[in-house]
């Protein structure tokens, strides 16, 4: 077997690469209904707590760890509700936001009132 290596330069592509150190975020997700023991187990590292009727899951995650933590969401079949970039919390050595914003993303559809 032949193994092939490529400059670091060549392998982006214009996509973004995970090999790269990227800054660590504060993120919430949001899980629909509630986690068995197995969810709870697979997510023993974020702070857990009920939202609603659903979960959220925070924790601080670099762009690997949230891709990571994304797949293990598919993996366990659960429902991805919300994405939060969450404000970074003073003195945990986050990169600031250029627009010091957080984001929501919802996977939800937005109801009348």
């Amino acid at each position: 077997m032949t193994e092939v290596t490529y400059p670091h330069e060549m392998i982006s592509f214009g996509y973004w690469d995970l090999a790269a150190d990227t800054p660590t975020r504060r993120y919430q997700i949001i899980v629909s209904g509630h986690l068995g023991g197995a969810g709870r187990e697979a997510f023993r590292d974020f702070l857990i707590e009920p939202h609603g009727t659903d979960t959220a899951l925070t924790a601080d995650l670099n762009r690997s760890g949230l891709y990571d933590t994304l797949a293990r969401i598919r993996d366990l079949t659960l429902d991805l509700v919300g994405l939060t970039c969450l404000p970074p919390r003073p003195g945990a050595g986050h990169e600031p936001d250029a627009s010091g914003q957080s984001l929501w993303i919802s996977l939800r559809p937005l109801t009348e009132g």
